[in-house]
């Protein structure tokens, strides 16, 4: 739960500084590398983020055995409600 709670905050600062396009049009790589310089604020905010994505869904996947899709639901629905706030 503190993971996805984490998520939905760091999603808010993506969304917030304007990092979302850090990486540019380079999914899943940022600016076309696995592991990209981190020497700009967007590029550390949008990879974090990225990051923290990939280990909740393969944390879910391992304690749930399933294919996430019952915590897709509930991060979309956790977001909407944080943007609706």
């Amino acid at each position: 739960a503190a993971l996805t709670t984490g998520l939905i905050v760091l999603r808010g600062i993506v969304r917030i500084t304007g990092s979302g396009m850090g990486c540019g049009d380079h999914w899943p790589k940022c600016l076309g590398r696995w592991f990209p310089p981190l020497d700009r604020i967007d590029l550390i905010i949008e990879w974090t983020h990225r990051v923290m994505a990939f280990a909740l869904r393969v944390l879910g996947n391992l304690t749930d055995g399933r294919d996430g899709d019952a915590q897709d639901r509930m991060i979309y629905v956790l977001e909407r409600m944080a943007r609706a706030s």
